[in-house]
């Protein structure tokens, strides 16, 4: 095998531009197939990260990173920037037949390379074991137990200190470009964020002085 078909067998990582439809369109599906197969592993019929739309994407106040493999998407990470010391893994996926080769773990560790002065925190199902275990393997540890508001799903919040790293060459960059927070309020049918819906889930929000943090929302990630 020649180096170039060597190189060609491994993914590009890069910053998506969710804002683009196309784009937003291509992560929508990424992530559809990965929360298909948690939905599965929770053993719940009505999983609101389904609903997500691509529209919904496009809006994120959020960092959208991706691994790319022959031109076609197969992972897809989104960090949350909340405050200057704390990020928040709100989504975490890898299309269902790329499982097993690596690519969450790959693109987390390059995602979590650019905000290692953070703190990071990450929430999932609790039943999503392959999930629980892949972020326990980068450090974090389980800080939170609780359930879903309207669904009622045991979910774990896990939590990662701020570290000191080099950054790996040809990885991500951009990430520091100013972000607004996005803020989530909820509601009797699930959250509705001041700026977008994610149909249910909501994400951490920056508390008002004297006020409690916002309920996390789940990431999905295999492989």
């Amino acid at each position: 095998m020649t180096a170039a078909a060597a190189d060609s067998s491994r993914p590009v990582v890069a910053r998506l531009d969710h804002r683009d439809p196309r784009r937003a369109e291509e992560i929508r599906a990424v992530l559809f197939g990965a929360y298909q197969v948690e939905a599965a592993i929770l053993a719940v019929e009505d999983f609101p990260p389904l609903r997500r739309t691509a529209g919904e994407i496009a809006r994120a106040e959020a960092h959208f990173f991706g691994s790319t493999l022959d031109g076609r998407l197969v992972a897809v990470v989104e960090i949350e920037t909340e405050t200057d010391d704390h990020a928040h893994v709100g989504s975490l996926a890898v299309l269902p037949e790329m499982f097993r080769r690596g690519l969450g773990r790959e693109l987390l560790e390059s995602a979590l390379a650019r905000f290692r002065g953070r703190r990071v925190t990450v929430s999932t199902g609790a039943a999503n074991l392959p999930a629980i275990l892949l972020y326990e393997r980068q450090g974090f540890t389980i800080s939170r137990r609780w359930q879903t508001p309207v669904e009622g799903i045991p979910m774990v919040t896990l939590s990662r200190p701020a570290r000191t790293s080099t950054i790996p060459s040809a990885t991500l960059s951009d990430v520091n470009a100013p972000h607004p927070p996005t803020r989530w309020i909820w509601s009797s049918t699930g959250c509705c964020p001041t700026r977008s819906c994610a149909a249910g889930w909501a994400s951490p929000r920056r508390p008002a002085p004297g006020s409690s943090a916002g309920t996390p929302r789940p990431a999905a990630s295999r492989g």
